[in-house]
């Protein structure tokens, strides 16, 4: 790093110093003077591209591109400093990509600061709830079916979102859940609850899984 007493030389006072006294004056210094500013954009460009690699260490216009890479999608809103900081931990939250607190995670920077609650029920019973704040909270206590572990739903507790934001509502799911599942996203009103829940694999008192109307459900592929 350049101390701030550093003097930094450009290629154009470099090659006016190294020049002979008749070189530096004149035609002959403007001649040198424009040979040397191309080096000297050139040198600049240099250094900005290699800055550029890293996550808001030069400019914010690289963040998309670095996203892109890293396959980690910018939140909706999201400011230019948290978004770098989560391009710096890429690999971290790609080492437990596919399992339920990666997908949580990533749903919550998704929509941050506009958060809600969101559950995601796998059917083998596996509970996994997220709170506003980003708290996920797993419920041990339920049975599990092996046999059907590769079946999700996640349940979206808002009003924020609707059937129109359905290819928006499906794209972190898509990235961040295990390839070989399959699932859909149900909308839930703000404060409903889930009742008869993991007994019996109950809707409410009637419906079972997979069954009832489509208006709130939103299929989503592996």
């Amino acid at each position: 790093m350049t101390a701030p007493d550093q003097v930094i030389l450009t290629y154009r006072d470099t090659l006016w110093r190294l020049s002979p006294p008749w070189l530096q004056t004149g035609l002959a210094q403007r001649i040198l003077y424009s040979i040397a500013v191309q080096l000297d954009a050139a040198g600049d460009a240099l250094v900005a591209g290699v800055k550029l690699r890293f996550p808001n260490l030069y400019s914010a216009e690289s963040l998309g591109p670095i996203g892109k890479e890293r396959r980690i999608r910018r939140g909706l809103t999201e400011a230019d400093a948290p978004y770098a900081s989560r391009l710096i931990r890429w690999w971290i939250d790609h080492r437990t990509r596919g399992g339920p607190y990666a997908l949580l995670q990533q749903l919550f920077y998704h929509y941050s600061p506009n958060t809600f609650p969101i559950v995601l029920l796998y059917r083998s019973g596996a509970l996994f709830a997220m709170d506003p704040d980003g708290t996920i909270t797993p419920n041990v206590s339920v049975s599990r079916d092996v046999a059907q572990w590769a079946r999700w739903v996640l349940l979206y507790f808002t009003d924020q979102v609707t059937m129109a934001d359905a290819e928006d509502l499906k794209i972190i799911p898509r990235e961040w859940i295990a390839a070989h599942c399959l699932g859909e996203i149900i909308l839930m009103p703000p404060g409903a609850r889930l009742w008869g829940y993991p007994r019996g694999r109950l809707w409410g008192n009637s419906e079972q899984w997979g069954s009832g109307a489509d208006g709130g459900r939103i299929p989503v592929g592996g």
